[in-house]
C-alpha cells in the first residue's frame, strides 16, 4: 500500500532545525579536514517528507526515526524523530483501497466513481499539512483518500 505522509507545521519546524544541525556538523567536520562530503547531500525538508512516505507501512504507523549522513563517513549525532499526528499526517491512496475512475460525463466534472461507494465529488487540495504538493482527495466516511 502507498501512503502520502506530510509534515505538519510543527514537523516542518523540527525538520528545518534538524537540517540546520546537519549543516553545522558538516561545516565543523569539513573545516577540521576530518572527512569529505562529495557523495553525501544534506536532505531537504521535502527529502525527509518523502522518506517518511517511503517508510510508512500503514495507518497505524506511529513514528519516523532516521539518522542522516553529514559527510561521506559520518552521520548526524542523533536521528531525527517525528511522531504521526503531531509532526506528520498519513494519507492513504484511494487506489490501494478502492477501484475508481474519473466520471467522464460533462455534468459530472470533479467527480469520481468509486466501486462500492458511488459517485463522489473530489477536491484539489493544498493545505498547511501538505507541503508544496497539490493532489486530489475524496472523503469516504471519516477518512480522506488521496489520488492523482
Amino acid at each position: 500500500m502507498d501512503f502520502r505522509c506530510h509534515l505538519t507545521q510543527k514537523g516542518k519546524e523540527k525538520t528545518e532545525a534538524y537540517i540546520k544541525e546537519l549543516l553545522a556538523k558538516r561545516k565543523e567536520i569539513l573545516d577540521a579536514g576530518l572527512d569529505s562530503a562529495e557523495d553525501t547531500p544534506i536532505p531537504t525538508v521535502k527529502d525527509i517528507e518523502s522518506d517518511i512516505s517511503w517508510d510508512c507501512t500503514g495507518l497505524d504507523y506511529t513514528e519516523y526515526v532516521n539518522s542522516w549522513g553529514v559527510t561521506d563517513n559520518k552521520d548526524a549525532d542523533y536521528p531525527i524523530g517525528l511522531t504521526a499526528g503531531e509532526d506528520f499526517t498519513i494519507f492513504p491512496m484511494l487506489s490501494d483501497f478502492y477501484k475508481w475512475e474519473f466520471c467522464t460525463e460533462d455534468d459530472k466534472e470533479f467527480m469520481v466513481r468509486v466501486e462500492g461507494v458511488g459517485e463522489l465529488q473530489y477536491e484539489m487540495t493544498i493545505s498547511p499539512e501538505v507541503m508544496d504538493d497539490e493532489c486530489m482527495r475524496v472523503k469516504i466516511g471519516e477518512q480522506y483518500y488521496y489520488f492523482g
